[in-house]
């Protein structure tokens, strides 16, 4: 698998976590979180994608 299929597949992977926890979670904070774990995940895979 190459960089740029991993981080396709790991942004789609958070994107539907986010979605999940957006759609079922009452909790803020977890709406939060699962924003942030986005966020963090979408820097790393742009400086992965950034190296190759």
């Amino acid at each position: 698998m190459n960089v740029v299929n991993a981080h396709s597949l790991m942004i789609d992977s958070q994107k539907s976590c986010t979605r999940f926890f957006s759609a079922f979670s009452t909790d803020l904070r977890m709406q939060r979180r699962a924003r942030l774990l986005l966020s963090s995940y979408q820097k790393t895979a742009d400086r992965l994608t950034e190296r190759s």
